[in-house]
């Protein structure tokens, strides 16, 4: 009955539903809860897909609905469609025993990986439901504003990175670091909600974006080593024309010094990457970059 007397709230995240739960069922310690709901005891990392996240996935689809609302609405599961083909992406979403690998690169990534929140939110959410939540969209990776208020997110990198150890929302008052007032980063918000939005819609429009950048930039259909020129050239242009603001807070290659050059590009579109899995970060800088030459539209 606890879903009944806890119900998910539009635009929650999957695992901000379950710690609310956990605090309506009176047990002392999160393990105890997690142990009834059948949710294994791992880290609820806001684009995590642990066991504990698939867990989660059950229980919703045992308690609430059994079909794939739940990926779309409470989880950041259909941005991962840029990054698979439409076939293993929909056995994902189906097959609720796969997980989905994580794609991060060591050191590659600049922004945090951590929950966060929008202060006017929390108001808007305690005068509807009479208390917070953690929305689903706050936390698409890299994002730094919020979908609604167009404002600065909080979140602190150290207690945000696991929301077992986290309360609601409303607990907290933490400022706003000035680096995330930047207009550049409030448009690169914007854009990757868009897309989150459009996927949400049509999962399999992952394969047709990632489809329309290779055409447009004429990639040879068998890549080789002897093409590492053009993407030298390709890589030189997309440094020249995206921000670097945005370069900075996506990549750790634009904020220290390195002795190689970043290679976004090659890594992403480069050898084999018809079969390569890239974090949808690649993805959609690259969409970024490309935004006012190819058609992003469904």
């Amino acid at each position: 009955m606890l879903p009944f007397h806890c119900p998910i709230q539009p635009n929650e995240h999957l695992f901000s539903w379950v710690s609310r739960i956990h605090l309506l069922s009176g047990n002392i310690k999160l393990k105890s809860t997690l142990a009834f709901l059948n949710i294994g005891n791992q880290p609820f990392n806001c684009t995590g897909h642990n066991q504990a996240f698939l867990d989660a996935i059950n229980f919703y689809r045992s308690e609430i609905v059994d079909d794939e609302i739940c990926f779309d609405r409470h989880t950041l599961f259909s941005l991962w469609a840029l990054s698979f083909n439409s076939s293993d992406y929909n056995e994902r979403r189906s097959n609720n025993s796969l997980l989905m690998p994580s794609m991060n690169e060591k050191g590659a990534f600049s922004f945090n990986s951590r929950w966060k929140y929008c202060p006017n939110c929390i108001q808007d959410d305690i005068d509807k439901c009479g208390h917070s939540f953690w929305h689903v969209k706050h936390q698409l990776p890299s994002v730094t504003h919020c979908y609604l208020h167009k404002e600065a997110l909080i979140g602190n990198s150290i207690d945000f990175r696991d929301l077992r150890n986290c309360s609601l929302p409303q607990t907290y008052d933490y400022c706003v670091s000035g680096q995330d007032n930047n207009s550049q980063l409030l448009s690169w918000s914007e854009f990757v909600m868009s897309i989150y939005n459009k996927l949400n819609q049509s999962p399999s429009f992952g394969e047709t974006l990632r489809n329309r950048v290779i055409n447009f930039l004429q990639l040879p259909t068998n890549i080789q080593i002897k093409h590492n020129d053009l993407f030298q050239d390709l890589q030189s242009q997309f440094d020249e024309e995206v921000p670097l603001s945005i370069r900075r807070h996506l990549f750790s290659f634009y904020t220290k010094p390195y002795r190689t050059q970043p290679r976004i590009l090659r890594s992403t579109l480069g050898l084999n990457y018809r079969n390569k899995q890239k974090h949808p970060v690649n993805w959609l800088i690259i969409l970024y970059w490309l935004k006012d030459k190819i058609l992003l539209d469904i």
